[in-house]
């Protein structure tokens, strides 16, 4: 199959899927778990130019003094995380995805006893 056919899936969680504890203990009232759950992916076909946007973004990061001597942005270099990166990566995470053409699917799930 050639890359021109070629499709990428990148999925991810967000939250605790867990909604009792030891004993059968209810974590989601007593805030010990997430009340929702969600399980996405998104799907692309040029999986290249997003790998090499944000090669560009970790190497401009690392070089930069302002941004280096934030202590997170030592794992952004190697890899972003939405909810661990500074709002300066982040942004600029955001602004290559609004560049990229994908597909995003999520599923949402409010998880009740």
């Amino acid at each position: 199959m050639s890359d021109k056919h070629r499709m990428f899936y990148f999925l991810d969680e967000s939250g605790d899927p867990n909604f009792l504890g030891k004993g059968k203990k209810d974590l989601i009232s007593t805030g010990a778990a997430s009340r929702w759950f969600m399980v996405g992916y998104i799907e692309l076909s040029d999986n290249n130019t997003l790998h090499k946007m944000f090669s560009e973004i970790r190497k401009e990061i690392a070089e930069d003094e302002f941004l280096n001597i934030i202590p997170s942005v030592h794992n952004s270099i190697k890899c972003f995380h939405a909810n661990r990166d500074c709002r300066e990566v982040q942004e600029r995470v955001f602004k290559v995805l609004k560049q990229i053409d994908f597909r995003f699917r999520v599923v949402v799930i409010e998880k009740k006893n």
